[in-house]
C-alpha cells in the first residue's frame, strides 16, 4: 500500500478463512489500543467498525504516513508499517490468550483511497 497526505482510505482485512478475530469484549478493546498506538501517529481515524470477523477504518493519512522506512529488505511507507504492527501485535496476543498459533488475519490488508474517487 502506498499513502498520501492528506487522502482517505478504506482499510479493512478479515479473520484468515472468514474465522472470529474477536470473541470477548476485551479483545476488541485490546484491538482499538493498539491501533492507537500504530495507527494515530501516521493518521486521523474518522471512523471504524469491529465485526466479530472482520474490522473496517477510514483514515486520513498524515504528512508523517507517507515517510518510508526500511523493513527488512522492503522500503514501506510509516502508515503501512504501522498497519503491519497493529496486526502482528493483535495477532501474538490474541493467539497467547486463546492457546493457539498461526494466521489470524489474510495475509493482504486492503486499503481504498476515497480521495482518488
Amino acid at each position: 500500500m502506498k499513502f498520501a497526505s492528506g487522502h482517505v482510505y478504506h482499510v479493512y482485512n478479515q479473520g484468515n478463512n472468514h474465522q472470529k478475530i474477536f470473541y470477548t469484549h476485551a479483545d476488541y478493546a485490546r484491538f482499538l489500543a493498539l491501533s492507537k498506538d500504530y495507527l494515530l501517529p501516521y493518521a486521523d481515524v474518522l471512523a471504524w467498525c469491529l465485526l466479530p470477523n472482520h474490522f473496517h477504518f477510514m483514515l486520513v493519512a498524515n504528512e508523517k504516513a507517507a515517510q518510508e522506512h526500511q523493513q527488512g529488505g522492503l522500503l514501506i511507507d510509516a502508515l503501512t508499517n504501522g498497519l503491519r504492527k497493529l496486526l502482528s501485535t493483535y495477532c501474538q496476543q490474541f493467539n497467547q490468550c486463546n492457546q493457539r498459533s498461526g494466521n489470524l488475519f489474510r495475509a493482504k490488508t486492503k486499503a481504498k483511497d476515497l480521495t482518488a474517487q
